[in-house]
C-alpha cells in the first residue's frame, strides 16, 4: 500500500478530510498533519519519512510546501500542491469540500 501524508495548517478540516476520503482504501494508507503549532497533529520528520508521497493543501495562500522545505528533509519525495485555500470550508467532511478534494486528488490517485 502506498503511504500518503496530507498537510494543511491546523489538521482539522482539509487534510483530515483527505484522510477520511481514503479511509478503508485497499491501495492507500493515509495520515494527516498540520504546520501550525496549534495543529491537532503536527507535521514531523517522522511523518515525512513514513510517507511515500506528500500532499500540501495550498502553497499559494498557506505556504505549506515552503514550511516543509524549511523545517524538514524531503529528499526526492514527491510533494503535490492541491492549491486548495482554506477560505470556504468550515468543517471536516463538508460535502463541497469532499467533492473539491476528490477532484484535486484524482490526477494523482486511483479511486
Amino acid at each position: 500500500m502506498k503511504k500518503l501524508l496530507f498537510i494543511c495548517t491546523s489538521n482539522i478540516t482539509r487534510s483530515a478530510t483527505c484522510e477520511d476520503i481514503l479511509k478503508g482504501s485497499t491501495h492507500y494508507e493515509t495520515k494527516s498533519a498540520g504546520t501550525s503549532r496549534f495543529a491537532t497533529v503536527r507535521a514531523t520528520q517522522e511523518l515525512i519519512d513514513w510517507a511515500d508521497e506528500v500532499f500540501v493543501m495550498c502553497e499559494r495562500t498557506d505556504r505549506h510546501l515552503t514550511y516543509l522545505r524549511e523545517h524538514f528533509e524531503l529528499g526526492k519525495k514527491p510533494v503535490h500542491d492541491l492549491d486548495l485555500p482554506d477560505f470556504f470550508y468550515t468543517r471536516r467532511g463538508e460535502p463541497q469540500l469532499v467533492a473539491e478534494l476528490t477532484d484535486r486528488l484524482r490526477p494523482y490517485l486511483d479511486f
